[in-house]
């Protein structure tokens, strides 16, 4: 089974989904400051958060699938021998 042309994307959004949720934090908390830093860390950790979830989401369902379509080839196996 080749793998779906999305699972691209899903370590590369868990990364960049990290850093930017590091940097919002550290926005919100005053640590970096900037003019409207708030909007921005709010905005940041948003988008931070929302990239973890979908690369982990990705990789998780993509488990998912291959689990069951190994499980459906040997069940079709068992059942022609």
């Amino acid at each position: 089974m080749t793998p779906h042309p999305v699972l691209r994307f899903a370590r590369p959004a868990i990364l960049v989904g990290g850093l930017l949720a590091v940097i919002g934090a550290l926005l919100m908390t005053g640590r970096i400051e900037i003019a409207n830093g708030l909007v921005i860390g709010i905005v940041a950790l948003c988008l931070g958060i929302a990239g973890v979830i979908f690369g982990s989401f990705v990789q998780a369902a993509w488990r998912i699938v291959v689990a069951a379509n190994q499980e459906n080839d040997s069940a079709q196996t068992g059942e022609q021998e």
